[in-house]
């Protein structure tokens, strides 16, 4: 995750990177976060996460977040 300040930071961002980025509020990032922020900087005994791609757009899409830039 990276931020933008604006739509338009985000296009020079992009740009940039050569890659397409979805837009998230900063609502939908705290939410986004929310359950590794909870557990992962407290409690060191917490396995590693499975990255499921699928899952993960799912969860974002979920939020309310445009994933049409990454073909969802």
């Amino acid at each position: 995750m990276n931020y933008v300040a604006d739509a338009e930071h985000a296009l020079r961002y992009e740009r940039q990177m050569c890659r397409r980025g979805v837009l998230f509020t900063l609502e939908q990032a705290r939410r986004f976060v929310a359950d590794t922020a909870a557990n992962r900087m407290w409690r060191y005994d917490w396995p590693p996460a499975r990255v499921v791609p699928e899952r993960i757009m799912a969860g974002i899409r979920a939020l309310g977040v445009d994933v049409s830039n990454w073909g969802g």
